[in-house]
């Protein structure tokens, strides 16, 4: 007989139900947890023991707390939270990948400092929507900065099926979420402030001051009415957002995203 590799808990009004789960099992149930007025959660096994415990610092035992046990995994490079990002999100599907293998596969749109025309005063940059723009351990908005959804969405394929999602909607992510897959967001770590600039070629591209992605791993409430958010940040961890928070923070760059399936 199998030995199971982990153990899901439901807990409902005080009762611990320990569900096992196969290797062969499905995908959904690996690390999937619903959990209700929580207690007891030590008896989780080892293999995603730590990363309930470091959730549950951060979340707490909440009622109605639904999560995928999407591992922290810090960033490398002060600008690398994109792929730090897809790395966590795909370590929770299986795929344990080093941060600089994924970063030797994200194409450079430009490795130059911000610049400014002269004729126009204008910004000119690099588009990051074809790849990244600037150096990856460099300073933002001066040596570096990020990319955008479709650079991510093209190296997630290469280990899971995956999907673009732009102009979502909360809805959207959430189901996502319900159906067990961790979704990468883009937001900002500051005030979000407009730094947008021109390509060479008269491009415009929306930028914004502190501009970071993060891992979409859960949500406090029910799925139809959300109070919070919870993340897996690239940098600080397992973080939360009241979902007014998170709904403004998405928005800034047009509630991008890439699920990881």
């Amino acid at each position: 007989m199998q030995k199971p590799y982990l153990k899901l808990i439901i807990v409902s009004s005080g009762v611990i139900a320990v569900i096992s789960a196969l290797v062969i099992g499905s995908p959904t149930l690996r690390s999937y947890f619903v959990l209700n007025s929580v207690r007891g959660v030590n008896s989780v096994s080892y293999s995603v023991a730590n990363v309930v415990a470091a959730a549950h610092q951060v979340w707490g035992h909440a009622s109605s707390t639904t999560y995928l046990t999407v591992p922290f995994l810090k960033q490398k490079y002060s600008l690398s939270c994109e792929i730090a990002s897809l790395r966590m999100a795909l370590a929770y599907k299986g795929q344990t990948i080093d941060e600089d293998i994924l970063i030797g596969q994200l194409p450079f749109d430009t490795l130059d400092p911000i610049s400014t025309d002269p004729s126009t005063g204008n910004k000119i940059w690099g588009d990051p929507y074809k790849g990244f723009v600037g150096i990856i351990n460099g300073k933002m908005p001066v040596t570096g900065y990020g990319v955008y959804d479709k650079p991510i969405y093209d190296i997630a394929l290469k280990y899971r099926e995956a999907e673009l999602l732009e102009n979502a909607t909360l809805r959207d992510v959430i189901r996502e979420i319900l159906l067990g897959n961790p979704v990468v967001v883009w937001g900002s770590l500051t005030d979000g402030k407009d730094i947008s600039w021109y390509t060479p070629d008269g491009k415009h591209i929306k930028a914004i001051a502190g501009e970071h992605a993060r891992v979409l791993v859960g949500f406090y409430g029910d799925p139809d009415k959300p109070t919070e958010i919870l993340l897996v940040d690239p940098v600080y961890g397992h973080i939360r957002m009241p979902i007014e928070k998170f709904l403004k923070d998405w928005s800034l760059l047009g509630n991008m995203g890439v699920v990881i399936r």
